[in-house]
């Protein structure tokens, strides 16, 4: 479900992306709806979160880091996992 507008940063714009269509009947199908975010080419920076995703701090971090970088993604660490692992339900892609 959208972030309702007044809770929305200054200068941020939201999308919300309709899942792919795949065929066939796997799980996973609609996990590739997040690789969609690079076509948004015209954003500095473009934020993907999964709609199980709760934020607990300001992503502001990860933005910075991404703009630093033009043409980077990053994602925060799969601390359940042991590393070298990122989490893909939320990603930060620089266009630029």
């Amino acid at each position: 479900q959208p972030i309702p507008d007044p809770l929305l940063p200054q200068n941020v714009v939201q999308r919300v992306v309709a899942p792919t269509r795949a065929r066939g009947n796997h799980q996973w199908t609609h996990t590739y709806s997040k690789f969609w975010i690079s076509t948004f080419a015209e954003y500095d920076a473009i934020v993907f979160l999964d709609s199980d995703v709760l934020l607990r701090a300001p992503l502001t971090r990860l933005v910075d880091l991404a703009l630093e970088r033009p043409g980077s993604i990053v994602a925060p660490r799969a601390y359940w996992l042991p590393q070298p692992f990122a989490m893909t339900g939320t990603v930060v892609m620089s266009m630029h």
